[in-house]
């Protein structure tokens, strides 16, 4: 179920100190409003009712499909890439069949969320936006600060990843054939076998990518 608590928070505006409402998980199984309110950022919106001074409050929040079988746990400046707890996994033994993830920031959690509710592998889709990153780079003669999968057109066999650039205010948006997954998908079989989906929460990013992408080359 999902789980909310109250803390203070001081209005860095007018100091006000404000009763409010944090989420420290969310189960969209049982509240499909909540996923909305991941997605469009509400649920870590704030507003100071003293003076009306708007803000962001980033803190740790777990995303939780039953159905799908997968959890997303936000943790803003989380330094470990593993996160993981022997007696509940004991305890719990039904939560090795789930994916779970580890992100720090809103945008990853959402860009999880949305592989996932589509069926693909995140670390298939790392190692593509890697590869598409690279490329796009050379292209446009500016290095790629941050990229995310947006969307995937199942009839078309096309995934679409939206791409920040250095230097540059406005997005850029790359497509790509599902062939491209298809292969990042055979480089994960033999390169990352050993990282089971339930053996705790893990940390599945462009850091990873760039570790498997080097053993790949190392190999040809």
């Amino acid at each position: 179920m999902s789980r909310k608590m109250i803390k203070k928070i001081v209005c860095p505006h007018c100091s006000a100190s404000v009763d409010t409402e944090l989420w420290s998980s969310i189960n969209v199984t049982q509240d499909p409003a909540a996923r909305a309110r991941i997605m469009d950022e509400s649920l870590f919106s704030w507003c100071c009712p003293e003076c009306g001074y708007q803000a962001k409050l980033l803190y740790p929040c777990l995303y939780h499909d039953m159905d799908r079988k997968f959890m997303v746990y936000l943790i803003p400046e989380l330094a470990q890439n593993s996160l993981s707890d022997p007696v509940v996994e004991k305890q719990f033994p039904e939560l090795s069949d789930i994916k779970k993830r580890l992100v720090t920031d809103l945008n990853a959690m959402k860009e999880k969320v949305l592989l996932f509710e589509a069926g693909l592998n995140d670390k298939a889709i790392e190692l593509t936006k890697l590869a598409l990153s690279e490329v796009l780079a050379k292209r446009r003669g500016q290095a790629v600060s941050t990229g995310y999968f947006c969307s995937y057109d199942e009839e078309q066999n096309r995934l679409g990843f939206t791409f920040f650039l250095k230097g540059e205010p406005e997005p850029c948006y790359q497509g790509t054939r599902r062939q491209v997954y298809e292969k990042s998908l055979e480089i994960v079989g033999h390169f990352s076998p050993a990282q089971q989906d339930g053996a705790g929460f893990i940390r599945i990013d462009g850091a990873w990518a760039s570790e498997i992408l080097k053993q790949y080359r190392s190999e040809l």
